[in-house]
């Protein structure tokens, strides 16, 4: 099927492992024969070659073994007078998508303007999430400020009620935080001990009393240990007990311990006379299972309506990355219907191969070739092909089974394929 079969892509997938001593790749009961992930590149008859063996073959063959006891998984044959395309890939891992709103605390630019009786609005538009949608479904924070504004209120109001139009979403894009550029806090000298933040909750305890140093109702909370403008900030709205605060919505960073004091508490009067910023930023995608989830990043876009001079950033864009588990898994069950696996819906359902790891950051070496039937009867438009190999490892860093003997892989494709059509560069 493999071999005759037209716009074929396949993908093989490498483990973490050296080069076995005087590979082999034809009697799964010899001691030389490839261990399970590992690859290989062979003649027309299996026999596995080398950086110099290879230069005088004009077909070839790329082989995973999955060990003794499974067959292994063979490439079509690639003919090198229809090479067409060779490189590859180094793992990249997925970026998280942050938006500012307002003050930026990473170009330490842009503010909140105030202004009175005022409509302000933060319109978010889906473009690639398993929430919205990818129609583009829009969610928003809205505040009307009053005759008095102040720059902390019109901030906290729009911060909580983005946060509350979109906390009960279904596997939530993104997190709402409020940042400041004021660095030194007020009251904050003698506090000693710790303040622990829980992700989810309003209750913050303490081993400080609550409502000493400036920690008081209507003052802020921030979650750094050292006087710098980088971390987030909550407002106390209650002192339940001694030794805790309740803050005006639930923590949404990891479960931590902060030190008491080192610019830790400000009051609101403090943060208006700052600058005063909005941080969003993008949730790590939910997987589970390629037969169940579908990958996808977290993306955005962000409006500021009604809102002056307020600035809006993208200061991250949201990126899938190279290699990742999500995005490879989801692949490697694609692919495997080109080689007959095809009834995905069976019952009892019948679980096909995975040898993507979700441990795994792979790295990619990718061939491109026609395949071209001849003959009078034979003749036909040139067949597309493509392979993907996968392996799994640290760049920089790569197993001899890629690099670094004459039977690894990149090495003996890059003797054998012309430097016109590409070179391979893991390591």
């Amino acid at each position: 099927m493999i071999a005759t079969m037209n716009s074929f892509m396949q993908l093989l997938v490498g483990k973490n492992i050296a080069r076995t001593a005087s590979v082999t790749a034809t009697d799964p009961a010899a001691t030389t024969y490839a261990v399970s992930g590992e690859i290989v590149v062979t003649d027309i008859s299996g026999t596995v070659l080398n950086s110099t063996t290879v230069l005088t073959a004009d077909r070839i063959k790329i082989v995973q073994s999955q060990g003794p006891l499974l067959p292994s998984i063979q490439s079509p044959v690639i003919e090198r007078a229809g090479l067409k395309s060779y490189g590859s890939k180094l793992y990249t891992a997925p970026a998280l998508q942050v938006d500012y709103i307002g003050y930026n605390n990473v170009t330490n630019t842009g503010n909140i303007d105030v202004i009175n009786d005022n409509g302000y609005e933060i319109l978010i538009q889906d473009t690639n999430s398993a929430a919205y949608g990818s129609i583009g479904i829009g969610k928003f924070g809205f505040y009307v400020s009053d005759s008095s504004a102040t720059r902390e209120e019109i901030w906290t109001g729009l911060a909580i009620n983005l946060f509350q139009n979109t906390v009960r979403v279904t596997r939530r894009p993104f997190i709402v935080e409020r940042v400041a550029s004021v660095i030194a806090g007020t009251n904050t000298t003698g506090a000693t001990g710790t303040l622990t933040f829980t992700n989810g909750s309003t209750l913050v305890t303490a081993t400080v009393a609550s409502g000493a140093n400036g920690a008081i109702v209507g003052a802020y909370l921030k979650t750094d240990d050292i006087a710098v403008d980088t971390g987030v900030l909550y407002k106390i709205t209650a002192l339940p007990t001694a030794t805790t605060f309740t803050i005006d919505q639930p923590y949404q960073g990891a479960t931590a311990t902060f030190t008491a004091g080192n610019a830790s508490v400000y009051t609101a009067a403090l943060l208006s006379a700052g600058s005063l910023g909005i941080q969003l930023t993008g949730l790590a995608p939910v997987f589970t299972t390629p037969q169940s989830t579908e990958p996808y990043v977290n993306r955005w876009s962000t409006t500021v309506k009604n809102g002056g001079s307020t600035a809006y950033t993208n200061q991250v864009g949201g990126t899938q990355g190279v290699g990742s588990y999500p995005f490879m898994a989801s692949l490697e069950y694609f692919l495997i219907g080109n080689e007959g696996f095809i009834a995905r819906n069976d019952v009892p359902y019948v679980s096909p191969r995975a040898n993507i790891l979700s441990t795994g950051t792979y790295n990619l070496l990718t061939l491109e070739w026609d395949s071209v039937k001849t003959g009078q009867i034979f003749n036909q438009e040139a067949a597309s092909k493509q392979l993907l190999i996968a392996f799994d490892f640290t760049p920089a860093a790569a197993p001899t089974q890629v690099t670094g003997v004459v039977t690894a892989v990149q090495t003996v494709l890059n003797a054998w394929v012309p430097t016109t059509v590409g070179t391979g560069t893991l390591a």
